[in-house]
């Protein structure tokens, strides 16, 4: 059971890491301006009341870069596939499950929470002064 648990709980959390980066800012420059960072970040932050945040803006997005380019990789997202879809035959899942490096995937897990938790303050500072500066 034990053995169970711990290979379905690396399973989501690959799964969510790889998910949650991706509803944020997206792989593909195509679908990356329609993504939360872009869409409502990066957008809003263009108005000049907002300028004083686009230091901030830009410095977390090199911040995402530089985060899919460290854990956002093709072995990540091909576990993910193979989690999500069951692609392949089922002894590549139960390969996949096994292989997990769980230092590295916690390490992904820390940095992606550091990275999330700056996004929400910042998002945060940004409402804050939506409402100020807009309220009536």
């Amino acid at each position: 059971k034990e053995n169970y648990e711990r290979a379905l709980a690396l399973k989501n959390l690959t799964i969510h890491l790889n998910e949650g980066y991706k509803k944020i800012y997206h792989f593909t420059e195509s679908k990356r301006n329609k993504s939360l960072w872009i869409k409502n970040i990066m957008e809003i932050c263009e108005d000049d009341k907002l300028q004083k945040f686009r230091i901030q803006t830009n410095e977390l997005t090199e911040k995402l870069i530089s985060y899919e380019s460290q854990y956002q990789n093709d072995k990540f997202k091909d576990n993910r596939d193979i989690f999500v879809h069951y692609q392949g035959s089922p002894i590549e899942v139960y390969q996949a499950l096994n292989n997990i490096d769980v230092s590295s995937l916690l390490k992904n897990a820390t940095d992606y929470l550091r990275l999330t938790s700056d996004i929400i303050n910042i998002s945060t500072e940004i409402t804050e002064t939506i409402s100020v500066n807009y309220s009536s």
